[in-house]
């Protein structure tokens, strides 16, 4: 399985990537108490899961930035 790509959600409007980020967040929660309670879970997908974390963040805070520019 192969990291996700930017180019898979860079149309998204900003209110759609804030729900995916928060979505992401839970998921990662989820699986660090997965970890913490001996449960089985795929330990590639911590990777995953941070690595498309990131790609939103770093979208959001370009749509945000983009909005003041055009304000």
């Amino acid at each position: 399985m192969s990291l996700p790509k930017i180019s898979e959600v860079k149309n998204l409007d900003l209110e759609t990537i804030q729900a995916e980020i928060l979505s992401l967040r839970k998921e990662l929660f989820e699986l660090r108490m997965k970890k913490g309670t001996r449960q089985t879970f795929k330990p590639h997908l911590f990777k995953h899961i941070r690595h498309r974390l990131n790609q939103l963040i770093y979208l959001e805070h370009q749509k945000v930035f983009d909005k003041l520019d055009q304000a």
